[in-house]
């Protein structure tokens, strides 16, 4: 998490698995609001461009946000 916290804002924009990167950090804490936010960003990212493996990445880890708030039927809503 310091290392994300390291990077220049224009990386981020470049590779938005790094959203997925702080996503599950923060999942992984609970943080499910923030974990969301994470991985909304990095699907805005992944949709713009010829990123597929972060699009998978962050839809997968946004339901699982969801099924842990008990809110798995908004899943496929972004």
């Amino acid at each position: 998490e310091r290392w994300l916290a390291q990077l220049a804002a224009h990386v981020w924009t470049k590779h938005p698995q790094l959203f997925c990167c702080q996503g599950q950090i923060q999942l992984d804490r609970g943080e499910y609001a923030q974990a969301e936010t994470a991985f909304q960003a990095a699907i805005q990212i992944a949709q713009r461009g010829d990123h597929h493996r972060a699009l998978l990445s962050a839809w997968s880890g946004l339901g699982i946000s969801r099924q842990r708030r008990g809110e798995l039927e908004s899943s496929h809503e972004a």
